[in-house]
């Protein structure tokens, strides 16, 4: 199995074209490649640090964690 977080719609740092280019991708990946899973990373349990609003902060990081156990189990 590949799982894999789709980038967030909580992440700064892209512009709109480009981060929907990204999550598009992400996607067909999901949809064509055999055993991979693509995890929603959009919704307020995934936080991104304020500094930057690029990378998740440690409550982010620890739902992200929460999300990939959950899908492997």
């Amino acid at each position: 199995p590949f799982f894999f977080g789709r980038i967030s719609t909580n992440q700064g740092g892209m512009n709109g074209a480009g981060k929907n280019l990204v999550r598009s991708g992400q996607a067909s990946v999901a949809s064509s490649v055999a055993g991979a899973h693509l995890l929603d990373l959009d919704g307020p349990a995934y936080s991104v640090h304020a500094g930057d609003t690029i990378h998740f902060d440690s409550g982010g990081q620890i739902a992200i964690g929460q999300a990939h156990a959950t899908a492997a189990i």
